[in-house]
């Protein structure tokens, strides 16, 4: 099958300021169960694709830095939350990790171009998706504390078809002692929200197709969601807590599979 070469390269980015918010926000469980599909008008452009079959298989990269038992654990509460959603709105497990004693991990190095290469064939996988702790971080801006690469082909139906994708973590600039301290399990939250083919609830810097985020008018649905494009810090250098799916995530993510065969 002939690929197409377009490559979209989503990052959370960092709050300018410490102390935006104040302390860190208590962890909340989802409230909301949204089985129908919600794309409001001005979202219509923040859906990067979809999978063309699901579990999609995350696997822990054991080539560059190890995973703790913590970071697994806490990788695994991520992944759990969004299964724990798809099964109960859609009836479909969206991730397969393996499980918390026994994770999925890969040694394959992460690929020079990716989008040359393929981790599907219809609706077989012959790969993972890798998560890599990456302590040097290879990109210029160094605001990132994560960022998810993913590659894409026309498919039938108004949604592009994912066939690879990448979730690196910035263990350069976050995470690391003397660092600012994001919440891991918002972190990746998030990020598996991008791999699964979900774009931001709004954009910071106007781009086409999506509602800005400094706006006066947006939704408080939209600035709370999981895939708001930032976290902030408290004045400690502790981050922002968003480990819950609101009715913006679930809406927007049932639009993506809810017709995939089961």
């Amino acid at each position: 099958m002939k690929f197409n070469n377009y490559f979209n390269r989503l990052a959370i980015l960092v709050a300018v300021f410490s102390g935006l918010y104040q302390g860190c926000a208590k962890k909340t469980e989802d409230k909301v169960l949204v089985k129908d599909c919600v794309l409001p008008d001005d979202q219509k452009a923040t859906l990067s694709g979809r999978w063309s079959a699901t579990p999609i298989p995350l696997a822990l990269n054991v080539s560059q830095l190890g995973f703790s038992a913590q970071e697994v654990a806490t990788i695994a509460k991520s992944a759990d939350t969004w299964n724990h959603f798809t099964l109960s709105s859609q009836g479909l497990q969206i991730v397969n990790y393996g499980s918390q004693d026994s994770p999925n991990v890969s040694g394959a190095s992460k690929p020079l171009a990716i989008c040359t290469q393929s981790i599907i064939e219809g609706e077989k996988f012959t790969g993972s998706v890798l998560i890599i702790k990456q302590g040097a971080w290879p990109y210029p801006n160094h605001n990132a504390i994560a960022l998810t690469s993913f590659c894409t082909r026309a498919a039938t139906g108004s949604l592009s078809e994912i066939y690879i994708a990448i979730l690196e973590l910035n263990y350069q600039d976050f995470f690391v002692a003397g660092k600012k301290a994001p919440d891991l399990q918002s972190i990746v939250l998030h990020e598996m929200g991008h791999v699964i083919g979900l774009d931001h609830s709004c954009d910071l810097r106007q781009k086409a197709g999506f509602p800005d985020c400094r706006s006066n008018d947006l939704p408080p649905s939209y600035l709370n969601a999981a895939m708001f494009p930032s976290f902030g810090f408290d004045d400690s250098g502790h981050g922002e807590q968003r480990q819950a799916l609101n009715e913006n995530d679930q809406g927007r993510a049932n639009c993506l599979y809810k017709d995939l065969k089961k």
